[in-house]
């Protein structure tokens, strides 16, 4: 994994590429400075930890499998356009009738990743 970083040291732009495994615990540069591996990704992915947990429930029932959308149903995966008419209905009845069913509203313009829009929006 590279991970590069950039900030403004006496007003002049300074580079840094930290690089290593990513199941290492860190990256490092050049010079032997480190940095976080799992905080770097998770700031790089999620805009941090906080955003991370707050999704974590929805990536536990979506996920990408052979280049195919999946999504969770009770025990099985469903590619998402392979979804049918029942599918729908049965998420509609749940939608109605179970008190505990949240769904959060769609903003287009929260999805900052075009492959999280295409995913989401079928």
């Amino acid at each position: 994994m590279i991970y590069t970083e950039n900030a403004l040291v006496d007003n002049k732009p300074v580079f840094a590429v930290y690089g290593g495994l990513s199941t290492s615990p860190n990256l490092r540069d050049m010079n032997g400075k480190e940095v976080d591996s799992y905080v770097t990704m998770l700031d790089s992915l999620e805009v941090g930890k906080e955003a991370y947990k707050e999704r974590r429930q929805i990536y536990e029932h979506l996920r990408i499998n052979n280049h195919k959308e999946e999504l969770l149903h009770s025990t099985d995966w469903l590619i998402v356009t392979e979804i049918t008419e029942s599918d729908i209905l049965n998420l509609a009845k749940s939608v109605i009738c179970d008190d505990d069913f949240e769904v959060d509203l769609f903003v287009n313009a929260k999805l900052s990743n075009p492959v999280k829009k295409s995913f989401i929006k079928r």
